[in-house]
């Protein structure tokens, strides 16, 4: 079945796999502090990160939260570790991307992502530059889901290339779901494949009984 009207798709935790806990670990243990306070800091600095902060300045705002400084050789180090650490692809959903453009799709990328995880993340994975028309990607846009302004960023933009079309999104963040839905945006909470594609079904039927 083909669905027709466009789809914006967050990347992590939907196409490719969170950040797991030895992830966590191992960064810590690179750090020189323990993964409980490393933890705290590295998310509670996170969002200044994903609006395009460098990662010199990152690093520097995690280290000092836990007493430390770290040169530029640590923070190489820190930043192509946690580059590696949200690189694991979930094979299923490319397919399903592929499928969906071989159906003519419109789909975009609204992500929370550093400009370094960006550009790793575009080297190593050639479908991410492939199968979307744009993508929308915080470190270039200075905002984060879930403020309102990522979500007007991106999804005006889909709606000048669509006029008259009803953007789709999905994303497995309960706060983004719960912002997207306040913007009156159809959301799909991300839980799983097979739920995905038969809300995507769903969703496409109830357009054309509306056409």
């Amino acid at each position: 079945m083909a669905y027709p009207s466009p789809i914006v798709f967050d990347l992590f935790g939907v196409l490719i796999r969170k950040q797991r806990s030895p992830d966590q670990d191992r960064l810590a243990e690179l750090a020189g502090t323990d993964s409980t306070g490393f933890s705290a800091a590295y998310w509670q600095e996170r969002p200044n990160y994903d609006r395009g902060c460098s990662p010199g300045a990152y690093w520097s705002a995690v280290g000092a939260s836990l007493g430390l400084s770290f040169n530029q050789g640590k923070v190489e180090q820190l930043t192509a570790l946690d580059n590696e650490s949200w690189s694991n692809v979930d094979p299923s959903m490319v397919r399903m991307l592929y499928e969906l453009r071989r159906c003519d799709t419109p789909l975009y990328l609204l992500s929370n992502i550093p400009d370094p995880l960006f550009t790793f993340l575009d080297a190593r994975h050639g479908w991410l530059a492939e199968l979307f028309e744009q993508r929308f990607m915080s470190c270039e846009m200075g905002v984060a889901k879930p403020e309102i302004a990522a979500f007007d960023k991106a999804f005006s933009s889909v709606a000048r290339r669509h006029p008259g079309a009803v953007a789709r999104f999905v994303d497995d963040s309960p706060s983004n779901i719960a912002a997207a839905r306040g913007l009156s945006i159809v959301s799909h909470r991300y839980q799983g494949l097979a739920a995905l594609q038969a809300w995507l079904r769903d969703s496409d039927e109830a357009q054309e009984l509306k056409a």
